[in-house]
């Protein structure tokens, strides 16, 4: 549960050369969007989202085109395929095994052919050199021999069977080469294939898990990492918040007081105006509660009557509505609605006459609870 909770910040991400050039020409606003948009990514079960889901970040200040910006334009997010993820930061060049690829190839075939013409380049040097020492060597004796024409045949049928020979052996030496050669050939093409393969088994294991994963279309929305009911009970437990939201509505000191009370008539707002769906985050909660409080709305104002009934009823029992109940601003007893220009309810028993207009006590009319 911690990741929903926490994610790495790295305490250097200010010197990343793409976040320099995004708050070079955007300003600081592109650097609180950027970790905003981060945030969000993280909270979903995979941090990759179609591009179109930037529609459920939109908030005040951080708007769908300007999100679509810094998610497209300063390289800090991988787009492929419609979908976004986020990039690392300051990633140092990382020395890896290393792996065959078409390069190593082609070194070694430059290194294979290069050798091959250095052996026959030291063989043949070496034949021209023994063939003349021993020539140099009988020159001297055949000029006063009688037989100097045949010794002297004789000597170059030596000389051709010898290179026949060395010619037999270099030739053996370069079939090893090229036999070696094959086979580090194959060597390397098998690692280029293994390679790719195992890189569209990791493609396709991806693939599947995004596809098995919740669907952001408006058909199918994202299952909220928590119910909206759980998420209004935890609003109390950010004390600083609650603080701050009681003090923007302009009745701190009696919202804070009936907090318990507010929290409920907010619970009842949401399920009478079906907003439970939208709220997926604590941001979320914890923003529409700002907005229901803000002093100057229609839901502020009434809450602010109910809390003062309740304020009263517990100040003095016969305050002149402590017998009516106010819900989303309406005045009501027992789920009826009560004229805005209806005397106060007399009592527990009064029931609300339409027709002469006039508060009615029945002795057979139990009380409303």
């Amino acid at each position: 549960m911690d990741r929903f909770y926490y994610l790495k910040h790295q305490i250097t991400a200010w010197n990343d050369p793409r976040i320099q050039t995004m708050v070079k020409q955007e300003g600081a606003k592109a650097y609180g969007t950027y970790w905003y948009i981060i945030e969000k990514l993280n909270i979903l079960p995979e941090p990759r989202a179609e591009l179109k889901y930037l529609r459920h970040f939109v908030e005040k200040g951080f708007s769908f085109n300007y999100m679509m910006k810094i998610v497209t334009e300063f390289g800090l997010f991988k787009v492929e395929n419609g979908y976004f993820s986020n990039l690392d930061l300051n990633i140092r060049a990382k020395k890896v095994p290393s792996v065959a690829t078409q390069d190593d190839y082609a070194n070694g075939e430059a290194s294979f052919i290069a050798q091959k013409n250095r052996v026959k380049q030291i063989e043949s040097s070496e034949i021209k050199e023994n063939a003349e020492e021993k020539y140099m060597e009988n020159e001297p004796n055949l000029m006063n021999n009688q037989n100097f024409i045949a010794q002297k045949q004789h000597f170059f049928d030596e000389k051709n069977d010898f290179q026949k020979n060395e010619n037999g052996t270099n030739q053996l030496k370069i079939n090893e080469l090229e036999k070696e050669h094959i086979s580090y050939k194959e060597n390397i093409e098998n690692k280029i294939t293994t390679t790719t393969e195992e890189k569209e088994e990791t493609a396709a294991a991806v693939d599947k898990a995004i596809d098995s994963s919740p669907s952001i279309f408006d058909d199918n929305p994202v299952t909220p990492v928590h119910s909206w009911q759980r998420l209004v009970d935890d609003m109390r437990l950010d004390s600083m918040w609650v603080d701050i939201a009681c003090m923007k509505s302009g009745y701190g000191k009696l919202l804070k007081r009936y907090y318990k009370e507010a929290v409920e008539e907010f619970r009842r707002h949401i399920i009478l105006y079906g907003k439970g769906g939208n709220l997926l985050t604590m941001s979320d909660v914890q923003q529409y509660f700002a907005n229901y409080t803000a002093a100057g709305n229609r839901t502020s104002i009434a809450l602010h009557d109910y809390l003062l009934t309740l304020d009263a009823g517990h100040q003095n029992k016969h305050s002149a509505y402590c017998h009516e109940r106010f819900i989303d601003g309406h005045r009501t007893y027992g789920g009826e609605p009560i004229p805005h220009d209806a005397p106060p309810r007399p009592n527990d028993c009064a029931v609300w006459n339409k027709t002469t207009r006039k508060w009615v006590t029945q002795d057979n009319v139990l009380p409303f609870k």
